[in-house]
């Protein structure tokens, strides 16, 4: 698994948008986005929550992680609870 940095330690501008999007709904053909969210401001990790249609219930959303940097997909985070 690739090291999580921070986006200081880049030195490199988030991705746009529209291409984060586009990398999470490749892995969730046939989804739209819900929310791109951002758990921590000094991260460079997005949280891409997608689902077959605006109106699913929650059990039918996907969460996909995304380097808010490169754009590239990361792998799900270990659940370490509350």
């Amino acid at each position: 698994m690739a090291p999580r940095v921070s986006r200081a330690e880049t030195g490199r501008a988030p991705a746009d948008l529209d291409r984060i999007a586009a990398a999470a709904l490749k892995s969730k053909p046939g989804e739209v986005v819900l929310y791109i969210s951002k758990s921590d401001e000094e991260s460079a990790v997005l949280t891409v929550t997608t689902a077959a249609s605006t109106s699913a219930p929650v059990s039918g959303m996907h969460s996909v992680i995304v380097d808010e940097v490169t754009g590239q997909i990361l792998p799900p985070r270990a659940s370490t609870g509350f």
